[in-house]
């Protein structure tokens, strides 16, 4: 896999996604998986 820079904007929407995932009990990560083989 081919590895990118992220940038602070980037990286804080992953933050905010994150803690609003955790907030409800579920898991970003599972979610970005499906989102990528959706």
């Amino acid at each position: 896999m081919q590895e990118f820079p992220i940038n602070e904007d980037l990286a804080g929407k992953i933050q905010k996604l994150k803690e609003k995932y955790d907030a409800m009990g579920q898991d970003l990560s599972s979610y970005l998986d499906g989102l990528l083989y959706a």
